[in-house]
């Protein structure tokens, strides 16, 4: 769905049909790669974000751990929800004989190990089922928190951190996860920007504002 983060024109830009040979939605891209020198960093906290400190990562029930670090991942093409900035591929294995429910919270923050790469946001709640003795792939799509840093390549290592705290984060992440119906791609494109607006920007604007009440 998107391409990159970066500095300049972020406004959306004309959704591609799929090539030949394949089916389900089109990709819809945000602005082309980078390719000059990164712009500057954005401010240490902006409006908005909340304290940022080390996190306690994943909690993850007796038996279940995961196995090496979530990583950047191409986006699975059928599935709408994958197709942000950040998709994640996580796995976990659940060496117990019972079956473990695994919890990845809405509002949950991914940390790059790179700078030069986007932090990952999850939006939504989501509950992963593990068979006893089973090892299981997810791919997150999760959403950019950094502006002026380069969408991720895949295989780059991220480290599950924590809930954010920021109150204009947790108030997107609310808005959208109590949703009954996935959000389409105009919409993820919209809570994409006005995540910029938190992160990067000065917080959310009005309209900002009465979008998530009306979404």
């Amino acid at each position: 769905m998107f391409s990159a983060c970066g500095g300049g024109n972020d406004e959306p830009i004309a959704p591609q049909q799929p090539g030949p040979g394949h089916s389900g939605p089109p990709p819809v891209l945000i602005k082309p790669p980078m390719t000059g020198p990164l712009l500057p960093a954005p401010r240490p906290n902006p409006p908005g974000t909340g304290p940022q400190q080390p996190g306690d990562g994943l909690q993850l029930p007796e038996g279940v751990t995961l196995r090496g670090q979530p990583i950047s991942s191409e986006r699975d093409y059928n599935d709408l929800s994958t197709h942000t900035l950040v998709p994640l591929s996580i796995t976990f294995a659940n060496d117990s004989h019972e079956t473990r429910q695994v919890t990845i919270p809405s509002c949950f923050v991914f940390l790059s190990s790179q700078q030069s790469y986007q932090d990952g946001l999850n939006l939504q709640t989501r509950v992963i089922t593990l068979a006893p003795r089973s090892t299981q792939t997810v791919l997150l799509g999760t959403y950019c928190l950094n502006l002026y840093r380069y969408a991720p390549p895949p295989g780059i290592p991220y480290s599950p951190d924590s809930v954010t705290q920021g109150a204009e984060l947790l108030r997107v992440c609310q808005t959208v996860n109590n949703r009954r119906t996935p959000l389409d791609a105009a919409q993820m494109i919209r809570v994409q920007q006005i995540l910029w607006n938190i992160t990067d920007r000065n917080g959310m604007t009005e309209d900002d504002k009465a979008w998530l009440n009306a979404l």
